[in-house]
């Protein structure tokens, strides 16, 4: 296995979520208004950003289609349930409970 190391690029990989994330995830600006629906989208960031990374796809020719792949296979499989663990906290600022919540969901995508 060969590993690519690229300089970080993080504005077009800021911008590739931005533009994944209102294309494949369309409520999101909509979600965004409320604190449930911010910190369902945090954690939709966190949960795909951890597999597009773990993917080894950090450099900008690779991140846009990792980050796409891991968001839409997070919705597909993965949105509901941490929306319901997100909705059953007694505090939405809980961050030991939510970072619990991003841990047991994580993605593992087979490349």
């Amino acid at each position: 296995m060969r590993l690519v190391l690229c300089p970080p690029k993080r504005e077009i990989n800021v911008k590739c979520c931005i533009d994944t994330l209102t294309t494949i995830y369309p409520r999101v600006i909509e979600s965004i208004g409320t604190k449930s629906g911010r910190t369902e989208v945090a954690a939709a960031i966190c949960i795909c950003i951890e597999q597009t990374f773990t993917q080894g796809a950090t450099c900008k020719e690779a991140f846009g289609a990792a980050f796409s792949k891991a968001l839409s296979v997070y919705i597909e499989s993965t949105q509901q349930l941490v929306n319901k663990a997100i909705a059953e906290l007694p505090r939405l600022h809980d961050m030991k409970k939510l970072i619990e919540i991003i841990k047991t969901h994580r993605l593992r995508i087979l490349i």
